[in-house]
Order: C-alpha cells, then structure tokens, then sequence
C-alpha cells in the first residue's frame, strides 16, 4: 500500500489486542494506552468457520476460480458502498482509532474524535469537497491535539494545534504532505476517512481479480464493538514483493453498509511466526447524516482551542 497522514511528534492520523472474552473492539478501546507490541485481536468466531475446506473431488483451478468469485464478489460490495456513501452520506461523526507501523516498528494506537463533511458539486467534473476536524484523546504525547483541514482553503494545508504536554498551544499551518506531517503516519489527510477506504479497498480488489493464488474467506455477523458485520479476509498464500499485503481483513457494518474496522498484515520473516500487523482502523460510534455545518469547521468554534 502506498505510504501516502500526519509538528515534531506525530500529527493526524490516519487501530489493537488480544483477551480471552472481549470483542475486538473492547480490545482496541483497552490497548488506546498501551505498548507499542500488539498482537492481533482475536475475533468472536470460531477459527474453523473461517477456513474454506478443499474438496478433494474439486481441481486447483476450480477452487481458485471459486475465491476469485468471492473476491469479485468482496470488489462489488465494496463499489455498492462505495456509491452508497457517495449518493447518501453528506458528512459524519465518530471515534476513530488506528495504529500503523512506520519503518518497521508499531506505533502505539491513536484515538481521536473526528468529524467529516463532503460537498458535492453539480457538475460532475468538478471536485469533491472535504472538511475534516480531528481532536486527538491518546496516546499521551498528543492528547489535545487538533487538525482542521479543507480541501478547497489554504493551498491545501491543514491548520495542527500541537497538542501534549510541551508546547501544546502552538498552532500552525502545515503541508499534508511534508516530513514534519507524515512523521508517524502513513496517509496523508486527504486519505483519512470511509469514502477513501472504500475507494482503495475498490482499487486494490480490482486489480487482485488477476492476481493468481488469492484466497478468500468470509462470513457473516461477526460482532465489533456491539455491532454485526460481515466479515471478509483475502489472503495472498505465496510471498510476492508487488503485493501490497500478506492478509487483509475487512468488516462491514450489516446495518450502515459500510466498513468499519480494516486490517492489513504483512507476512512475517519466520513462516512460523503471526503475521506482521501493518495497519489497523476502526471507526466507532459512527453517525451518519449528522448535519455538520460550517461553523464544525470553523478555527473560531468555541469548543476549539486553534491560536
């Protein structure tokens, strides 16, 4: 995947842990505030149901071209939700949390409170505007930060409170794109958000609908955080540098229809070892159709603290 989001310490954004009884998501509410060393969560279902069994009487290639069927059928579900939010989601609130590894080490999980609005002009051709406010609540060293960003204001750039203990005051305007940004992060701000999930996840399936040896595995009202989801996992078996992962988790929201926790793995360097978590995001207490205003997106909103 492209590393393509965001002062000294690491800016926006851009999701977490194992027990024994948890959900997933009470395990990345838990590991917020926790060690950079995370383990993947374990899921509310039995491992065995994930599983395609081979049907010894079924050649290779018929058993391929069934995962390819379930991934085409991954592709459309995501380019259903894809135009869902397009044609029906005019901006939304929630909790986000995610946790990327940059240059091969884990970072601790992010948790902040977002909001986000897009505009859709009349004529087709013209560009879909984006605000985004995001006011962080952990780790430690960026509590109290604040990004407020329009995609048709400021050249682009994206005014950060700093946020944390020392010299959490100061305001700037910063480049999206610049090292002071993407320190920490893997997208840039303009990759932050569900319609741009869904467009990669549209962009990427795509074009894993010719690669050879992908397996699919899916099942429906896997639970997250109270909420039933279908879950879907595409695996790459046999190790390829092109590729942008090893496994990639999907769950989609059975009610919103759309996703709310995506995770990737790399594979790991020892075929013995768990697979290498590379990115985790989840989306909590997601609501739709809120009726955002400008003022949401106002530097002199009250309830923010920009210099």
């Amino acid at each position: 995947m492209k590393r393509d989001c965001l002062l000294a310490v690491p800016l926006v954004v851009a999701l977490l842990i194992p027990a024994s009884t948890r959900s997933v998501a009470d395990e990345i509410l838990a590991s917020a505030n926790t060690a950079d060393r995370v383990s993947p969560p374990r899921l509310s279902v039995d491992d065995a149901s994930l599983r395609i069994a081979p049907d010894p009487v079924i050649s290779e290639t018929e058993k391929l071209t069934a995962h390819q069927q379930e991934l085409k059928r991954l592709v459309q579900q995501a380019q259903a939700s894809l135009d869902r939010c397009r044609q029906q989601v005019r901006d939304y609130t929630c909790t986000f949390l995610a946790q990327e590894r940059i240059d091969g080490r884990l970072g601790p999980t992010k948790r902040c409170q977002a909001k986000v609005r897009h505009t859709y002009p009349e004529d087709e051709n013209d560009d879909v505007s984006t605000n985004i406010y995001i006011k962080f609540q952990s780790p430690k060293s960026m509590h109290g930060r604040e990004v407020l960003w329009d995609s048709h204001a400021n050249d682009g750039r994206m005014l950060v409170r700093k946020g944390g203990k020392v010299l959490g005051f100061m305001t700037a305007m910063i480049e999206p794109s610049s090292v002071l940004a993407m320190q920490g992060n893997r997208y840039t701000i303009d990759e932050f958000g569900i319609r741009r999930l869904l467009e990669r996840l549209v962009d990427v399936g795509n074009a894993e609908l010719s690669v050879e040896h992908v397996l699919v595995k899916s099942r429906p009202n896997v639970e997250i955080n109270g909420r039933k989801c279908q879950y879907f996992e595409v695996v790459h078996p046999v190790r390829q540098e092109q590729l942008p992962f090893h496994i990639a988790k999907v769950y989609v929201d059975n009610e919103l229809r759309l996703p709310i926790l995506f995770e990737a793995f790399d594979w790991p360097e020892d075929e013995s070892e768990e697979p290498v978590l590379m990115e985790r995001y989840l989306y909590c207490d997601l609501k739709l159709n809120v009726g955002l205003t400008d003022a949401d997106f106002d530097r002199t909103n009250p309830e923010y603290q920009f210099r």
